[in-house]
């Protein structure tokens, strides 16, 4: 400063390198002359000296999501209070670093971590069938599914596919919301390779879609069976290989080139062979219209 009407001064300085710089101030008078130089200060001057932590985001409940404070720097100081290059973040919060480059310069960023609800899915209970019977699953809790295995399921991408395994199978299930977020879930179908055979003893085929057919548990099981019902007398009114459960008391004899006709009321007696090697099954029905 010169006198009373003094002046400050700017002076600019471009294109120096990075680095640390030292200065100081002598007044001079109009004479030129100085007085002594005031203390020195310094300044540094710091170049690509940056941190990003990304933009802000929501996440799926679980997942693990690091902060990178970028390669090439010398110090970390996180808001956790950690110290390393990253940080794995399992909450939502907001979060912020300052790094140091090895020319002491300083950078700063910040990031908010947010968290979707944890998904509900199910894949629904476990079930038992028999050996070449099927059963239906349910999956909930997404918008899309993918099941597996697949090769035993008439639509592996449905929620509710039909499963129709030859053997006790786990099928997994994965479910996908609307955020895209994303979860497992699995259920067991019990296949009962040799299941009991269970032969009613009474239809009465009417028209009334009760008891109108002869259904047998666990027939489709034994592939290979032979199903012979005769009358009193001994002579055969039904015969067929592979049972499909849909005798309706009408005749079906190949050997005698005989079908369709109804049968009169009364009991019939039936020879059931399953084609596993062991003692064909015998009982009675009665037919009641």
């Amino acid at each position: 400063s010169m006198g009373e009407q003094g002046f400050n001064r700017v002076w600019s300085v471009n294109n120096l390198p990075k680095g640390k710089y030292y200065w100081s101030v002598q007044s001079v008078d109009n004479n030129f002359a100085g007085s002594p130089f005031a203390g020195i200060d310094s300044f540094e001057i710091c170049r690509n000296t940056n941190v990003s932590l990304g933009p802000d985001t929501t996440l799926c409940d679980g997942v693990i999501y690091t902060l990178d404070g970028g390669l090439g720097l010398t110090a970390y100081n996180w808001s956790t209070g950690a110290t390393t290059q990253t940080i794995d973040v399992t909450q939502p919060g907001t979060y912020h670093v300052t790094v140091t480059s090895a020319d002491g310069c300083h950078a700063i960023d910040t990031v908010v971590i947010d968290y979707y609800p944890p998904m509900s899915i199910d894949a629904g209970d476990d079930v038992t069938i028999n050996l070449n019977y099927s059963a239906q699953l349910h999956a909930t809790g997404g918008v899309s599914y993918q099941w597996s295995p697949s090769e035993s399921l008439d639509n592996a991408r449905i929620a509710d596919p039909v499963a129709s395994p030859l053997q006790t199978t786990l099928y997994h299930v994965t479910v996908t919301d609307a955020n895209n977020c994303s979860d497992v879930d699995s259920v067991t179908v019990t296949v009962i390779l040799e299941p009991p055979i269970n032969v009613p003893n009474f239809i009465s085929p009417n028209g009334d879609r009760v008891n109108d057919v002869l259904v047998i548990d666990g027939i489709r099981s034994y592939p290979g069976n032979q199903m012979i019902v005769f009358n009193r007398w001994g002579d055969i009114v039904y015969e067929v290989t592979d049972y499909q459960d849909d005798w309706d008391g009408t005749v079906k004899n190949t050997r005698l080139n005989l079908w369709g006709e109804e049968i009169p009321e009364g009991v019939y007696f039936y020879k059931l062979l399953l084609n596993n090697g062991k003692p064909a099954i015998t009982g009675y029905i009665t037919v009641k219209k």
